[in-house]
């Protein structure tokens, strides 16, 4: 849940620590010229670029909540991630 200046993770089966991120994305389509490699002389569209990543907290399996830091960029979309330990699996995930 998020009231607009905190994002709130409810309860649930954790099994080991994970960590909430907050990621903030460019959403728009972004045309990328290629230099060298196998697409060298292309432009490719780039999607969903992220701006910004941040370690909110951890979490461990209790009802908590996070206070969202301000933005740095206007225009971006927000998602929150709750990974499981340290590089795992993405287990929750949610657009803002």
């Amino acid at each position: 849940m998020v009231d607009g200046t905190s994002v709130r993770i409810g309860a649930g089966a954790a099994g080991k620590a994970a960590t909430v991120w907050l990621v903030r994305y460019d959403a728009k389509s972004r045309d990328v010229p290629i230099r060298a490699g196998e697409n060298g002389g292309r432009t490719l569209p780039h999607r969903d670029i992220v701006r910004e990543l941040a370690k909110l907290g951890d979490w461990s399996g209790s009802s908590t909540s996070f206070p969202l830091p301000p933005a740095r960029e206007r225009g971006l979309s927000t998602a929150i991630l709750v990974q499981r330990g340290a590089g795992g699996p993405i287990i929750a995930a949610r657009k803002l």
